[in-house]
């Protein structure tokens, strides 16, 4: 299914070359939590699609935190364009029909550029061998575009409508590598979420630590997919 939501401004984005001039404003450094860089010792030649963990964190006792304190930091690359990948990720109201478990998504602030920062509205829900919850919430989310043509969208809970998350911070960064030698375009990617749960169900610690790497691969394929279609 093709991504609808970026119509009005896909001619343009079309044309404009992804490189940007802008560094990382302060903002974002001091109000978002975010990893937009390739980490220290890894080469992304050798990474595959399969999403491979840098960083996980489940811990219900963090210094400093009441509730389920989570990261989850992972990288992988696909052999598709940076700009495809973009397009999907700065479609704020196609998100629900990209990822799994993401079953409602709405850009609140269609009428801004896509180079600005959006509201977005998201419910999500999960159920894992019987343990069930769902989440509503409303996302601030900040597109950055970089002069060596890499791109890094960070998000920052703005209201959780349900009270059931008290922090939640995340980015996806994309860097766009050399091709290969019949031409084939490759792209590093890394997602960073990290989140607070004041209140988690029972099992939902459990759960995480069993079932947290598959539902972020498939978050990753979901995204391959989506992005193959551009």
């Amino acid at each position: 299914m093709l991504l609808l939501c970026m119509s009005l401004e896909l001619p343009l984005f079309l044309f404009l070359p992804i490189a940007g001039a802008d560094p990382i404003p302060d903002i974002v450094k001091k109000e978002y939590r975010f990893r937009a860089a390739i980490p220290a010792g890894t080469d992304p030649y050798k990474l595959g699609s399969k999403a491979e963990v840098i960083e996980q964190v489940i811990d219900k006792e963090h210094p400093g935190v009441q509730g389920l304190f989570t990261i989850t930091d992972s990288q992988a690359l696909f052999m598709l364009s940076a700009r495809s990948i973009i397009l999907c990720l700065l479609d704020h109201d196609g998100e629900a029909s990209i990822y799994p478990r993401l079953v409602y998504s709405k850009d609140l602030t269609p009428e801004r550029p896509f180079d600005k920062p959006h509201i977005q509205e998201v419910r999500t829900e999960f159920t894992f061998v019987g343990i069930g919850d769902s989440f509503s919430y409303r996302l601030e989310r900040y597109p950055l575009f970089f002069p060596d043509g890499s791109f890094l969208i960070a998000w920052k809970l703005e209201k959780s409508l349900d009270g059931k998350m008290s922090e939640l911070y995340g980015s996806w960064y994309v860097k766009p590598l050399e091709p290969t030698s019949d031409g084939t375009p490759r792209t590093y990617l890394r997602n960073f979420v990290n989140t607070v749960f004041p209140d988690p169900i029972p099992g939902t610690t459990l759960t995480m630590k069993l079932f947290g790497t598959s539902s972020l691969r498939g978050f990753f394929r979901s995204l391959e997919s989506a992005a193959a279609k551009q």
